[in-house]
Protein backbone atom coordinates (compact mmCIF):
# COMPACT_ATOMS: atom_id res chain seq x y z
CA UNK A 1 0.00 0.00 0.00
CA UNK A 2 1.30 3.47 -0.87
CA UNK A 3 1.66 6.10 1.83
CA UNK A 4 0.51 9.61 0.93
CA UNK A 5 1.00 12.82 2.94
CA UNK A 6 -0.46 16.29 2.50
CA UNK A 7 1.19 19.24 4.24
CA UNK A 8 0.09 22.86 4.12
CA UNK A 9 0.43 26.07 6.10
CA UNK A 10 -3.08 26.94 7.23
CA UNK A 11 -3.84 23.69 9.04
CA UNK A 12 -4.37 25.45 12.38
CA UNK A 13 -6.04 28.71 11.36
CA UNK A 14 -8.73 30.05 9.10
CA UNK A 15 -6.53 32.69 7.49
CA UNK A 16 -3.44 32.13 5.42
CA UNK A 17 -0.54 34.32 4.55
CA UNK A 18 3.11 34.58 5.30
CA UNK A 19 2.35 36.04 8.75
CA UNK A 20 0.93 32.69 9.83
CA UNK A 21 3.90 30.68 8.55
CA UNK A 22 5.90 30.63 11.77
CA UNK A 23 2.81 30.05 13.88
CA UNK A 24 1.59 27.07 11.90
CA UNK A 25 4.85 25.29 11.12
CA UNK A 26 5.83 24.09 14.57
CA UNK A 27 8.81 21.99 15.56
CA UNK A 28 6.59 18.98 16.27
CA UNK A 29 5.18 19.08 12.72
CA UNK A 30 8.66 19.35 11.21
CA UNK A 31 9.93 16.32 13.14
CA UNK A 32 6.84 14.34 12.18
CA UNK A 33 7.38 15.09 8.48
CA UNK A 34 11.04 14.12 8.68
CA UNK A 35 10.27 10.96 10.66
CA UNK A 36 7.67 9.77 8.14
CA UNK A 37 9.54 10.86 4.99
CA UNK A 38 11.12 7.44 4.43
CA UNK A 39 7.67 5.81 4.38
CA UNK A 40 6.02 8.38 2.11
CA UNK A 41 5.46 7.47 -1.54
CA UNK A 42 3.61 10.63 -2.59
CA UNK A 43 3.74 14.05 -0.93
CA UNK A 44 1.21 16.81 -1.66
CA UNK A 45 2.48 20.24 -0.61
CA UNK A 46 0.04 23.11 -0.13
CA UNK A 47 2.47 26.05 -0.07
CA UNK A 48 5.75 26.91 -1.76
CA UNK A 49 7.23 28.15 1.54
CA UNK A 50 7.46 24.52 2.62
CA UNK A 51 10.12 23.93 -0.06
CA UNK A 52 13.06 23.73 2.40
CA UNK A 53 11.28 21.02 4.39
CA UNK A 54 10.35 19.17 1.20
CA UNK A 55 13.96 19.27 -0.02
CA UNK A 56 15.16 17.64 3.19
CA UNK A 57 12.38 15.05 2.98
CA UNK A 58 13.40 14.32 -0.61
CA UNK A 59 17.01 13.78 0.50
CA UNK A 60 15.76 11.21 3.01
CA UNK A 61 13.60 9.45 0.40
CA UNK A 62 14.70 9.90 -3.21
CA UNK A 63 11.85 7.75 -4.57
CA UNK A 64 9.16 9.99 -3.03
CA UNK A 65 7.08 11.87 -5.61
CA UNK A 66 6.18 15.48 -4.79
CA UNK A 67 3.23 17.53 -6.03
CA UNK A 68 3.16 21.24 -5.11
CA UNK A 69 -0.08 23.25 -5.35
CA UNK A 70 0.74 26.77 -6.54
Amino acid sequence: MKTIQFIYLTAFSKTGGIEKFNKNVKIKMLFHCLKTAKKTDLLFVGHINLAPLVCVMKLLNKRMKVIVFT
